[in-house]
């Protein structure tokens, strides 16, 4: 996994991944901008090919992937588990 993510990196694919054509604030409630159960499963597999990391299965929880920031803040629990 890239040690080296930030949250703009997170911000990018979540961007991206969602079709948002904006770049939402770190906090925004990403279900507000239309995030849906089908969505989070594509986000989930999206982060993990774009930043070379696997979610554990305890990690799959929607309330995990409900802004960027709890993204990014996840991703950098995790490395610094492993």
């Amino acid at each position: 996994m890239n040690t080296n993510i930030c949250l703009d990196n997170i911000k990018s694919i979540v961007t991206k991944a969602m079709d948002l054509g904006i770049y939402p604030d770190a906090d925004t409630n990403l279900i507000e901008l239309g995030l849906d159960s089908i969505q989070v499963i594509q986000l989930i597999v999206t982060l993990e090919e774009g930043l070379g990391f696997s979610f554990k299965d305890e990690d799959l929880l929607i309330d995990n992937f409900l802004t960027i920031r709890g993204i990014y803040n996840l991703v950098q629990l995790r490395s610094a588990a492993s």
